[in-house]
């Protein structure tokens, strides 16, 4: 098992879109794939079509024993622990959640905005980090607390996902403070037409630029992790 974690501490960069939509591609490429909604503002959830779950992760990550009656089938085919509010209550994570989750060959986290409790323990879990990046300062901002938090000695690897040209002052601000990878997709309004029918961009626009883009990364990822 693979675990990828969507973060950057700013808001409204892509984070549930791109978790969303990895996960409708692995689920594509035949991986046995489980989303985990991290974040209490529930976003991923609802665009997988769920409302007002009766488990979700402020449940099970301390009950790893829920996690079978908490995960829904989503209709793009991936497995999905939900979110709700109540879930900014979660102070902290079982040391056997990620056990309990083993079942799956890729695990997608998408991580709340801003400084939360549970975040260091995301990351602790993890195996690669996707920080998505819209071009706005902000949002390189946000991604540098993210890799600052993980420390200098820490390995984990760290995946800058642009979805516009990030000017030149912003990349060279962050090749300054890390290392990163750099993947740029190319967002476009058939991204918001397909969350309108609560529906990812891959099922709704299949060959849309969006769809391409996000089924390459995701077969680059499947590569180094040796899944395909």
């Amino acid at each position: 098992m693979k675990i990828i974690l969507i973060a950057n501490l700013a808001g409204g960069v892509g984070k549930t879109t791109l978790a969303h939509s990895i996960a409708t591609a692995a689920s594509e490429y035949g991986k046995k794939t489980l989303a985990i909604d991290a974040d209490p503002d529930a976003s991923l959830t609802f665009l997988a079509g769920i409302e007002n779950p009766r488990l979700t992760l402020a449940e099970v990550a301390n009950e790893p024993g829920k996690n079978e009656a908490a995960i829904v089938k989503t209709i793009d085919r991936f497995s999905l622990i939900p979110s709700a509010s109540r879930l900014i209550e979660l102070e902290r994570i079982s040391d056997k959640f990620k056990e309990a989750i083993s079942g799956y060959e890729l695990v997608i986290i998408d991580s709340p905005s801003g400084p939360n409790r549970i975040l260091p323990q995301l990351l602790s879990i993890a195996d690669r980090v996707l920080a998505p990046v819209d071009g706005s300062m902000l949002s390189i901002r946000g991604a540098l607390h993210i890799r600052r938090f993980l420390g200098s000695e820490n390995k984990l690897k760290f995946d800058l996902i642009t979805n516009k040209k990030v000017n030149d002052l912003g990349l060279n601000q962050i090749k300054s403070d890390l290392e990163f990878v750099e993947t740029e997709i190319r967002f476009d309004e058939k991204v918001h037409l397909a969350q309108f029918a609560n529906h990812s961009v891959l099922t709704a626009y299949p060959d849309s630029d969006f769809a391409s883009d996000v089924r390459e990364l995701t077969y680059s990822l499947l590569e180094d992790f040796s899944l395909i």
